[in-house]
């Protein structure tokens, strides 16, 4: 044995030496340079008209702009708007024409969207005053102009294949692409009044912001004037041009009209948008300001790139709000609806003064719309939207910790997008605990009331806490908005029987240090015995603390932050039997947290069975669906068992939790029974979606064959099977399903599925064996980088970098510098570099291989010329 191993310290030398590790330095932290903040200005814009031509077909629009502005300086003498790819033919000031400069290079890039590394921008128009103006002054600004934008504005077209595409064009300004079809101040810095006049094709349908105040026509076109009397920022500003239905009601003496596609029956618009007067009602009553406009539509069209933009009294919507009975067993976009009309006072109403601050529109249309649902679903609904927004905030942490504001160092501000939603629910929730309901709502609604039609900054928010409540609350600010990270708590607990007192110690667990404090937190500690219950609050603000209670009997339960409050990480532990008893008895995140805490003791016999008890009882999905998966991680027979009975059960979102938990039987037999008669037989596509996916991850005998026939036969709303069959097979490793998937990847094929396909069919190319089949796979998806569609054009640069191979570099690196969206040339610039990365560190491997068979070789020799030179040596001895 000695002699096998005598030169293994020589091959991993020799092994280690030819691999080399270069050490990054730590980024350091500069300060911000000015093209990431507000930018200056020496004006402000106080009413915009906007007045085009719109060709659909040829995707062009001519006319012109004007904007009244009013000096805030003495001695103003040039005007400066942003314009991107935009042809100027003149410009008059006060009716008189002016000098002008454009494009203008300017290092005030004010993109949040835009990569860190780009310093500049062609995109501004500069105007030259021939008489500078003084403070207060007034003046029109009238710019002539015409283009054919690509971004900004989205031209739809017929498409083969799709037989409901039709001629289209809408906008979409957030973050800052109004200025693609619009010379503006396109900056949230600001708010000006608006009117529209957009004269379209006969038969078209135009939408804008505010009342439509005219419509006549014009020879062969219908000119649309609408006018908006309260000032909004101009990424707001937004337009739609197609044939659409129009389904109109009313709140209260409000217009609110559903604008749809043409041929959509009253039923489907209803049951997307059926409860948007209820939303109305509610929240004016529970913000305490009406519905601050004069009319609000909800518009959907077709391949918008988001899920809904809140634009002034019109709201762009997804085509996906737009849904069948089936689907809608589980799936709805209540959510969005509620989401998308909070932001009529969050976003619109109120906006956010500097895109750093965002969370002040999308925390607070997050959270709104949260509050909607216990409105509309009751409390249960709304405790366990909020646990998993919870969830969801500890899980962007762990990817990257930041604040929800940083102002003063360099960033990508884009990168934070999602954690000012959720986290900016979370906070607000954590405001209202603190506060207490009726100081919370008078807090929020003197808000609203005192920044109304303005912009605002998160100090705007803190002052109004300040005068309402008297509390100096900065200290809360601080930790949830402006520091990062959570509490971690760990908390243990014992009763001292001689003395009554009950002792929990509390741990704050988290990595401490820089932007992630010690948290200074109230919390409720329940304690129940039998006959009696109290309630606690105590303050947790160090490392490790004890809290004392006095108790007449041994607790029953002892329950920390039970309402699930505080956004934390919890680890209490606790006996099978406590967290039975928990999960019977306690309230309802509580029950939640035992169920979730019972995954773990599956060993002890009553646990399946308290867990199966609550899966078949009535009662909130929520937690029906915690113990689904508590279940399926237990994973013995028995759990199995509760899991296909709940396959039966009549809330779809139970079965849907089911099928979901049985992804765990890994190569069970039984389980893919289960799940291919709930792929074959469910009336809800989420369910059969749902058992798709775990009939790819358990990965039986059959998956493959059940996962193909699905993708192959079954049609359905949204194609939500199609989409999780991609998925299941792509988890099976199938690429003999290449082709199959290849066919939902092209052209002709609703955006959703395409973009799941071209994903699925990368990731099975790169596990092709041969460069060449790699290669070819590579080739297919660069044929789809040109697409106008900017998501597609993403999913294109992804499945390039998952296939990895070098061919698709000279693409990438085009698209890093043609594609009109910086984003996607930061994108597609990282991408190129990930491929090279791979390719080089495969030839390294590659040789590394070869040198160890090598060196291998030469170890054998050594080692057979060593034993040969023993036996001489043995040999000449004997001799």
């Amino acid at each position: 044995m000695m002699r096998s191993t005598r030169f293994a310290p020589l091959i991993l030398c020799l092994i280690l030496c030819s691999q080399q590790a270069i050490a990054e330095p730590p980024a350091g932290i500069s300060p911000d340079p000015l093209r990431y903040v507000s930018p200056s200005r020496p004006y402000t814009t106080t009413h915009t008209a906007v007045d085009l031509d719109v060709d659909v077909v040829k995707q062009t629009v001519a006319g012109h702009v004007v904007h009244t502005v009013r000096a805030l300086r003495d001695g103003v003498d040039e005007i400066s708007f942003n314009c991107v790819e935009l042809t100027l033919d003149s410009i008059l000031v006060d009716g008189k024409r002016a000098e002008f400069d454009y494009p203008v290079m300017s290092d005030l890039s004010t993109s949040w969207l835009a990569a860190a590394g780009e310093a500049s921008a062609d995109d501004r128009v500069v105007i030259h005053l021939s008489v500078p103006l003084a403070r207060g002054a007034n003046t029109k600004i009238a710019i002539h102009y015409r283009g054919a934008p690509k971004i900004g504005l989205y031209w739809i077209q017929p498409e083969k294949g799709l037989p409901d595409k039709r001629h289209e064009v809408w906008s979409q300004g957030e973050g800052e692409d109004n200025r693609r079809w619009i010379p503006c101040n396109d900056y949230p810095n600001e708010k000006a009044t608006f009117e529209g006049r957009f004269r379209v094709p006969k038969g078209y349908f135009a939408m804008s912001n505010g009342a439509l105040v005219e419509k006549k026509e014009k020879g062969d076109r219908t000119e649309f004037y609408y006018k908006l009397d309260q000032p909004q920022v101009s990424y707001l500003i937004m337009l739609a041009v197609a044939k659409y239905k129009v389904y109109e009601t009313k709140w209260r003496d409000v217009p609110v009209q559903y604008v749809v596609p043409p041929n959509t029956d009253d039923a489907t618009i209803l049951r997307g948008y059926g409860k948007t007067v209820d939303m109305m009602e509610y929240f004016s009553k529970r913000i305490g300001i009406d519905y601050p406009y004069a009319r609000y539509a909800q518009i959907v069209v077709q391949d918008y790139i988001y899920g809904g933009m809140e634009n002034t009294t019109a709201t762009v919507m997804n085509i996906r709000t737009l849904y069948d009975e089936r689907d809608a067993l589980t799936h709805t976009e209540v959510n969005l609806v509620a989401h998308e009309l909070a932001h009529q006072w969050w976003g619109d109403m109120l906006t956010c003064r500097e895109w750093s601050h965002m969370w002040l529109n999308e925390g607070f249309a997050t959270y709104y719309a949260y509050l909607y649902k216990e409105h509309d679903e009751g409390v249960d609904s709304f405790r366990y939207k909020m646990h998993e927004v919870h969830n969801d905030v500890i899980a962007q942490d762990k990817k990257d910790t930041r604040p929800m504001v940083v102002d003063f160092f360099n960033r990508k501000d884009a990168a934070n997008n999602a954690n000012v939603y959720v986290k900016g629910a979370s906070f607000l929730h954590m405001l209202r605990y603190l506060l207490g309901d009726a100081l919370y709502h008078e807090t929020i609604r003197q808000y609203g009331e005192r920044y109304k039609f303005n912009v605002v900054e998160t100090q705007d928010l803190m002052r109004v806490v300040k005068d309402v409540t008297g509390e100096n609350l900065d200290w809360f600010f601080e930790q949830w908005v402006f520091l990062a990270g959570h509490p971690e708590f760990k908390v243990s607990k014992s009763f001292d029987r001689k003395t009554g007192v009950l002792q929990v110690s509390v741990e704050q667990t988290q990595k401490t240090g820089g932007i992630i404090p010690v948290f200074r937190v109230p919390v409720d500690i329940d304690i129940a015995w039998e006959g009696g219950q109290a309630t606690h609050r105590v303050t947790v603000e160090q490392a490790k603390q004890d809290f004392y209670f006095q108790a007449p009997k041994e607790p029953t339960m002892v329950l920390f932050d039970k309402d699930d409050w505080i956004l934390k990480t919890l680890d209490f532990s606790k006996t099978a039997k406590e967290s039975i008893h928990d999960l019977e008895h306690a309230s309802y995140l509580a029950r939640i947290h035992a169920a979730e805490a019972l995954a773990a003791k599956g060993k002890d016999r009553d646990v399946v069975p308290a867990l199966r008890a609550v899966l078949e009882a009535d009662g909130h999905f929520g937690l029906r669906r915690e113990c689904a998966l508590a279940l399926g991680k237990i994973g013995n027979d028995e759990a199995l068992d509760a899991l296909a009975a709940g396959l039966s059960t009549k809330d779809a979102l139970v079965r849907l939790a089911c099928a979901e938990a049985m992804g765990n039987f890994y190569r069970n037999e039984d389980a893919a029974s289960a799940l291919e008669k709930a792929i074959n037989n469910d009336r809800a596509y989420g369910v059969r979606a749902e058992a798709l996916t775990s009939m790819g991850k358990i990965k039986t005998a059959n998956a493959a064959k059940v996962c193909t026939a699905a993708l192959d036969k079954q049609d359905s709303d949204r194609e939500t099977v199609r989409q999780a069959a991609i998925n299941a097979l792509v988890e099976l490793k199938e690429t003999a399903a290449m082709d199959r998937i290849k066919k939902y990847a092209m052209p002709g094929t609703r955006r959703e599925l395409r973009h799941v396909a071209m994903a699925g069919y990368a990731k099975l190319g790169h596990d092709l064996a041969k460069d060449g089949d790699r290669r070819r796979a590579s080739d297919v998806i660069a044929t789809m980088v040109d697409d106008w569609h900017l998501r597609t054009r993403r999913a294109a640069i992804d499945a390039l970098v998952t296939i990895g191979d070098p061919s698709a570099i000279p693409t990438l690196q085009r698209m890093a510098s043609n594609d009109p969206l910086a984003d996607l040339r930061e994108r597609a610039r990282t991408g190129a570099d990930q491929v090279t990365a791979m390719t080089a560190e495969l030839k390294t491997n590659t040789n590394q291989a070869v040198t160890i068979e090598e060196l291998k070789r030469r170890v054998n020799t050594l080692e057979q010329d060593a034993e040969k030179a023993r036996r001489d040596a043995a040999t000449a001895k004997q001799e």
